[in-house]
């Protein structure tokens, strides 16, 4: 019975990534659209693996190991917004070799009984790897930062994918796995993936009634733009939605729509971004060298260091002390070899 359940979480997921490719803002939804479906054969895979009187082991490797590789760089491309297309070389890698396996299982060709006796051993390292990897994008999406508001579901689903993995090699090293074990990690993984699907599918569906025609979608994101760069609203540490939308003289809902929608990001995003780049500006130009950099936080519209640090490492990938330090050197550098002075600062 607990096999059926893996069929409705990958039903689901089929069913929100196909709402994020309907999307007409596909730049990041793509991405995230993809992310869904190849979570989305794990998770089939495993109902495959667990429905009787089917070839099991042949469906596992050909829908879940090879998409368990890309997972990690579709998340990392998603929630950096940042793609590069040499990340995808190992899964394309893997792809293809799980592919000639394949055609090898299916065609009138015989495996020799040496190979055949260690493909299940072949497997297995072929899953721990591809752990490994997603462990290492892991860590580069931690180490760049993340925006707890809205992705926090989405990201642990992997996070929860690879402590499952880590689990069931302990327990089987260790002698205690059993069917049921087996079945407890399958169901962690699937059920925070439907929570999280859940959600991103009331967010796609938010403004379903209240779409913007993309001709005025771009009217406003200029005139939302132009009045941040103008008027420097980012500046009030305060700010909320309705305060920008009153500025604006447009309905909360509206703008709201204009910044998921348009520039594709939250509200603190969006205005964190121009926060941090006033913090840049602001780092570059200092001359004082009592100015600290918590000083340089509240000129630049921030209230919260742990906000300000975490907002400024995701956007440029350092620290604002250590982007500090870099420009400094680097000034000095310039100076040197252009036989120039500059003022004395503290680092």
């Amino acid at each position: 019975m607990i096999n059926y359940f893996f069929l409705l979480f990958s039903s689901q997921g089929l069913l929100l990534s196909f709402l994020c490719f309907a999307s007409s803002r596909i730049s990041q939804n793509i991405k995230l659209g993809f992310y869904i479906l190849l979570f989305t054969m794990v998770l089939l895979s495993w109902f495959v693996y667990w429905q009787p009187g089917l070839p099991s082991g042949v469906y596992v490797v050909v829908l879940g190991l090879p998409a368990q590789f890309y997972l990690g760089p579709l998340l990392y491309a998603y929630l950096i917004k940042s793609l590069r297309w040499k990340s995808f070389l190992i899964p394309g890698i893997v792809t293809v070799l799980f592919l000639i396996i394949w055609m090898f299982r299916f065609s009138a060709l015989v495996f020799p009984p040496e190979i055949k006796t260690h493909l299940p051993l072949f497997h297995y390292t072929i899953a721990d790897l591809a752990m490994v990897h997603n462990l290492v994008y892991l860590t580069l999406i931690l180490r760049k930062g993340i925006n707890r508001d809205e992705v926090f579901l989405i990201f642990l689903s992997l996070p929860v994918l690879i402590a499952s993995q880590i689990s069931y090699e302990l327990c089987s090293k260790l002698g205690f796995m059993t069917l049921n074990l087996d079945y407890v990690f399958g169901f962690a993984v699937s059920i925070l993936f439907f929570i999280s699907g859940y959600l991103l599918l009331v967010k796609q569906r938010k403004y379903v009634n209240s779409q913007i025609p993309p001709s005025a979608m771009e009217d406003l994101l200029s005139e939302t733009n132009a009045h941040m760069y103008e008027y420097q609203s980012y500046l009030n540490p305060d700010l909320t939605l309705n305060d920008l939308a009153r500025e604006l003289s447009m309905q909360p809902r509206k703008l709201s729509q204009v910044i998921n929608q348009g520039f594709n990001k939250s509200f603190s995003d969006f205005v964190n971004e121009f926060r941090v780049e006033k913090s840049k500006e602001l780092l570059k130009s200092l001359t004082d060298e009592r100015t600290t950099v918590q000083e340089v936080m509240y000129q630049s519209g921030f209230n919260s260091k742990s906000t300000f640090n975490l907002a400024f490492k995701r956007l440029t990938g350092t620290t604002p002390m250590k982007f500090r330090n870099q420009y400094s050197q680097e000034e000095v550098r310039m100076a040197e070899e252009g036989g120039g002075h500059i003022h004395n600062r503290a680092i």
